[in-house]
């Protein structure tokens, strides 16, 4: 990623010219001169040279975010107003991806998150699911764990793992999922391990011939996974 200074309408700013994967384009967004409040996507070559300038529909006066998917030269948007967008590129325009899929939907809230500082700290986290009356779920000495982002076609939820030692010398592992926006959606208890990572919307545990993966693939966290040879029921929170 590189900056340039460019003009935009009557004023002078700092352009935030995000290079692609590929290294062959640079990309940057920023309001329409004429509407005022509409975001434009400026498509550059590799010297810097604007190529085009689509109109995404975003508004400037909502909250937004631009940037490329990290392995493709795919333009990815978050708007609050109009959702998530993305676009390829072909004969040096962008086109419109039609089909939203789960990594598309994954980096457009890590795009989101990372402007408006969104991601909680674990202490943070930690407090939220001490508040929502499961304290004892949830303790302070507790090892805490985050798997940010875990994005299927629908939706995005975060995930933490919480593992400790109980008072009566009892291992407890647990997972608490929330939804994109961070509200606390419940938990999966009495899991033998904690996970060790995400592969698109499958939350990853150690290997086992009797389930070692969940799939997170609906609009909903599944009402239970089956690991390691157990079927583990998710708890929602009381609302």
């Amino acid at each position: 990623m590189f900056t340039t200074s460019g003009a935009l309408g009557c004023s002078s700013e700092q352009l935030d010219i995000k290079s692609s994967p590929s290294g062959a384009y640079g990309m940057y967004g920023a309001t329409d001169p004429e509407t005022g409040a509409i975001v434009n996507l400026h498509l550059l070559d590799s010297s810097g040279a604007e190529l085009s300038v689509t109109r995404s529909g975003a508004s400037d006066v909502m909250k937004w975010a631009v940037g490329w998917l990290p392995d493709k030269d795919v333009v990815v948007v978050w708007s609050s107003d109009i959702g998530v967008l993305a676009y390829s590129v072909e004969s040096d325009q962008l086109v419109i991806v039609e089909q939203i899929d789960g990594a598309i939907l994954a980096r457009a809230h890590e795009l989101y998150d990372s402007k408006y500082h969104i991601d909680p700290s674990i202490a943070e986290i930690a407090k939220l699911l001490q508040t929502k009356g499961q304290a004892h779920y949830f303790p302070e000495h507790a090892e805490y764990v985050v798997f940010p982002r875990v994005c299927n076609t629908h939706t995005c939820f975060h995930l933490t793992s919480v593992s400790y030692t109980s008072e009566t010398n009892k291992g407890m592992i647990r997972l608490a999922v929330f939804d994109w926006t961070w509200s606390y959606l419940g938990c999966y208890s009495g899991l033998e391990h904690p996970p060790i990572g995400v592969r698109g919307d499958m939350v990853l545990f150690p290997e086992s011939d009797f389930g070692s993966t969940a799939k997170l693939e609906g609009r909903d966290p599944p009402s239970s996974i089956w690991i390691d040879g157990y079927v583990i029921r998710f708890d929602p929170v009381e609302t």
